[in-house]
Order: structure tokens, then C-alpha cells, then sequence
């Protein structure tokens, strides 16, 4: 009987122990590092405001952004590292908020006087890109992005 009791408590630990390793493991193949590379600011004033998206429907206007940061501008470039993204379908929007005011700037008719870009280098036509044109798969550890600001 004791040998019994200790036998499934081992079983126990065991099989505790394997799920443990498949989480593990499943994380792994799930999400990996993921880089964002902006390039070609004007100056190095003020922040970089990058959000990223996760869906068509989060990107709109309206929409929440699954992750956000301000990035330091240093030699008119700025870098923002994700360590385990998971894996999936994204789409980046940003401003160079150079008055550090934290919002994008605009003129008297709207149009934005402070830069700005989208993944893909996507451009738009009287607002943001659209998602379409933005949207990437994220599906390698260490994949690079490079936003142009020109």
C-alpha cells in the first residue's frame, strides 16, 4: 500500500512536470522577438509615438492598439524591441511627436505637420493607410521592420 501511495505521487509530480514543458515549449513556437526599426527622421526631437495592431478592426480610428511605446530618437533614427510577440498578423502606425506634446500636430486644414508612417512603408489618401496595405505576418524570432520617414 505504500509503495502504492508513492508510486502516484510520482505520477503526480511527473505529469505536472510534463505539462509544465509543453507550456514551455508551445510558448516558444507561439511568439518570438520582434523589431521595429524607424529611420530618417527630419531631427531627433521629441519621441517617437509607434502603436502596433493586431486586427483590421483595432487599427481603425477608433480602435485600441494591442501594444504602444515612446521611443527615444537618437541620429534621426529610433528602435523599439518586443520580446515575445506572438506570432500573427500586425499593422504599425506612428508620428514623430517632435514638440513633445503627444499628439499628432495639425495645420489648419487638417493635414498632419508632423511626420508620420505605417508599416510596410504603406502611404494613405486623406488619413491612415489602409490596413490592407499596412498588415504583415509576424511569424519568425527576429524579424526586422523598417518604417522610412521621409
Amino acid at each position: 500500500m505504500k509503495y502504492r501511495s508513492i508510486k502516484l505521487v510520482l505520477i503526480i509530480i511527473f505529469t505536472t512536470i510534463s505539462i509544465f514543458a509543453q507550456n514551455t515549449i508551445k510558448k516558444e513556437y507561439n511568439a518570438g522577438k520582434f523589431i521595429i526599426s524607424v529611420i530618417e527622421f527630419e531631427s531627433s526631437d521629441g519621441k517617437a509615438m509607434i502603436a502596433l495592431f493586431n486586427s483590421e478592426e483595432s487599427y481603425s480610428e477608433t480602435g485600441v492598439n494591442f501594444k504602444s511605446n515612446a521611443l527615444e530618437i537618437a541620429d534621426q533614427k529610433a528602435e523599439w524591441i518586443i520580446d515575445e510577440l506572438p506570432f500573427g498578423e500586425y499593422a504599425i502606425k506612428l508620428y514623430h511627436d517632435e514638440n513633445g506634446n503627444k499628439k499628432m500636430d495639425r495645420n489648419m486644414l487638417g493635414i498632419p505637420s508632423e511626420d508620420y508612417g505605417f508599416s510596410n512603408n504603406a502611404t494613405g489618401n486623406f488619413g491612415p493607410a489602409d490596413y490592407e496595405d499596412a498588415k504583415f505576418i509576424f511569424n519568425t524570432s527576429g524579424q526586422k521592420h523598417e518604417i522610412n520617414l521621409d
